[in-house]
């Protein structure tokens, strides 16, 4: 394990802090409010204060980027694009570091944490308060995967923040079961299964009190094919263009690579995590939406692909350590899957000008449509309706002075 130390701190961080600025470099240069950030969080922030923590975003709480979206609102509403993305890559390059340091069973950490940024997805998710929600999803799988012993309040921590974010919380009870089984110290695991149990219950709750539902599954060939082909083949293979059989052949290949590890292996609990937590990952995405509708390199919808695609890298490198024969094997898969990443590696997006709206906002005589970005393109655009004597309060409340705004 790499020592803890100034150092190592600084130059991981500064890895991590390069490979988020290469994919999201536009929004640090350029700060945007982004999705439902602005017309949910943002709005809800101005109705219920910090009471909005516990309001469910899209029909489950959320609870790390309301308290992105919050502190940032309470610090500045002119300036809020720029202090809720510096929060925001604060938190990711943080996680990166948690990744590396965390008590966890994972071979490889600094390997692991680097190809979190390195996912051959667009770069969707990444760089913006609201999808800190899918990051907060890999603070459970670090609960999952953590040794025994270790730091219990640490851990039953991040499972609390992870699991008020995300609603991935539903899978890792489960995991928690199984280690209470398999594991020693039966009392820790124990509670750390009642916490997950409880926060899930909570979630749950929420998700089907709004009715939220997904796709209907309809469990044919096409559907198995579609997870074959977009959650393991186009993980190194989406960038060429291949046919059916192709496509196939590589997906398979991944699978049965992985259930070969895992047959020889049969001893590796933490091993059997992980491939659990890919495809229950994988279901959860599938609940959602049909990937049939999307590719995870190109257009809309890549964030159902963050998580699925994080523990397949991450089972392919813990894969590493056991032996030569599947460093051949494994070695040419990662490096072709940083290749594909390549093709969707970047985002940009036009400026939309967030102090001249708020400013054209106060000046209004009633409702007003703030544009917010969606897609990166002006005309993609979302509004957020705020009211003139919002905008006035807020801005007149503000520490920061709106140049040419203020009344002398």
């Amino acid at each position: 394990m790499i020592q803890l130390n100034f150092k190592n701190i600084s130059i991981l961080s500064l890895i991590f802090f390069i490979l988020l600025f290469l994919r999201r470099g536009m929004q640090l240069l350029h700060p945007h409010i982004w999705n439902e950030d602005g017309p949910f969080n943002m709005t809800s922030f101005i109705l219920h204060g910090w009471h909005n923590l516990y309001e469910p975003t899209q029909g489950y709480l959320i609870l790390i980027p309301k308290l992105i979206t919050n502190l940032s609102m309470s610090i500045s509403f002119i300036y809020y694009p720029e202090v809720s993305t510096y929060l925001t890559w604060i938190f990711t390059i943080g996680l990166g570091l948690l990744v590396v340091y965390a008590p966890t069973m994972l071979k490889y950490p600094i390997l692991m944490a680097i190809f979190i940024f390195l996912i051959p997805t667009n770069a969707e998710v990444f760089g913006l308060p609201l999808f800190t929600l899918w990051f907060s999803a890999i603070l459970l799988f670090l609960v999952a995967l953590w040794k025994p012993r270790k730091k219990q309040i640490i851990k039953n921590t991040l499972l609390f923040f992870g699991g008020f974010s995300s609603p991935t919380i539903v899978i890792i009870i489960p995991v928690q079961i199984f280690r209470m089984i398999m594991l020693p110290n039966k009392k820790e695991e124990f509670l750390t299964l009642l916490l997950s149990i409880t926060i899930a219950v909570i979630q749950l709750s929420f998700i089907f009190s709004r009715s939220i539902v997904g796709t209907p599954i309809q469990p044919d060939f096409v559907f198995f094919q579609s997870i074959v082909h977009k959650f393991f083949a186009f993980y190194y293979l989406g960038t060429f263009s291949l046919g059916t059989i192709m496509l196939w052949i590589g997906g398979v290949y991944l699978i049965v690579l992985i259930a070969t590890y895992m047959f020889k292996n049969r001893k590796d609990i933490y091993f059997q995590i992980l491939v659990y937590l890919l495809f229950a990952t994988i279901a959860l995405s599938v609940s959602r939406f049909s990937p049939l509708q999307i590719n995870p390199i190109f257009g809309g919808g890549a964030r159902y692909f963050f998580l699925p695609y994080i523990l397949l890298s991450w089972t392919l490198i813990y894969m590493l350590a056991k032996n030569k024969w599947y460093e051949m094997a494994i070695l040419p898969i990662l490096t072709l899957s940083i290749i594909t990443a390549l093709q969707g590696f970047c985002r940009t997006q036009d400026d939309l000008n967030w102090k001249k709206h708020i400013d054209l906002c106060q000046k209004a005589k009633g409702a007003y449509g703030i544009p917010i970005q969606n897609d990166g393109q002006k005309q993609g655009a979302w509004h957020m309706v705020l009211d003139a004597k919002i905008c006035k309060r807020y801005i007149e409340n503000d520490i920061f002075e709106l140049p040419k705004t203020r009344e002398k």
